[in-house]
């Protein structure tokens, strides 16, 4: 009973309830300008993989995932809700359509790792793995995120996706954004701008096959596709 309340209040603030697929950002009326952003990379992912959260707009990110502004202002995945959550202004907030498009694929990425069991292999590895090795084995699942994210990003456009180095001067998505409740307590990794940029372009131009990374595999991504 707690748990429906509970689920019950999120989708309250969130303005919606999710329905049984992700083909378009939800609550869209709350924000149609960034319904519409958003809307290319929401189609993107489900035609790329199967089972991916629902995207919902919301005027109360800050209320969601278990609350608090230590956890990302841009965008919070929570994986016990299978829901992702992007807040009202996210455009403006983000620093553009190209800042907003790539924050969500982003969330996809660790979408997809999620909902193919790519994460629960990570999380096995990290924890037979010497303390020593968990920045690694961190890093490279963060990697084959942007590898992702760079394959979803181009379904999503049209043309060359933009190069990451090019929208921002400090590396991104560093915060908790992603996990369980309360996902302030998420994982916060840092493997630089220039790796995020990398693993972003090889998606982005040799597609999924290329996305595994070290001790990561892509197979169970490739199982997960929609196609």
């Amino acid at each position: 009973m707690q748990t429906f309340k509970r689920l019950g209040l999120i989708l309250c603030l969130a303005g919606t309830a999710p329905v049984a697929h992700g083909q378009t950002v939800q609550n869209a009326a709350l924000d149609p300008g960034t319904a519409q952003v958003l809307g290319p990379v929401v189609r993107a992912a489900n035609a790329e993989f199967r089972r991916m959260p629902v995207v919902i707009l919301t005027s109360r990110l800050d209320a969601l995932c278990g609350g608090g502004t230590v956890a990302s202002l841009l965008v919070r995945y929570c994986t016990d809700l299978n829901t992702i959550f992007v807040p009202q202004g996210l455009v403006a907030r983000a620093g553009g359509p190209d800042h907003a498009r790539y924050v969500l694929a982003h969330a996809y990425g660790h979408a997809a790792q999620v909902r193919h069991g790519v994460a629960d292999l990570a999380l096995a590895a990290i924890r037979r793995a010497p303390a020593a090795q968990e920045g690694a084995l961190r890093a490279a699942v963060t990697r084959q995120v942007e590898c992702v994210a760079g394959v979803v990003l181009v379904r999503a456009t049209v043309g060359e996706v933009p190069a990451l180095g090019d929208l921002y001067a400090v590396e991104p998505m560093q915060d908790a954004h992603w996990g369980r409740t309360p996902l302030a307590m998420g994982p916060k990794v840092s493997i630089g701008l220039e790796a995020r940029a990398q693993w972003l372009r090889i998606g982005a131009t040799q597609g999924l096959d290329a996305c595994a990374v070290g001790p990561i595999p892509v197979a169970p991504l490739l199982a997960g596709r929609a196609f």
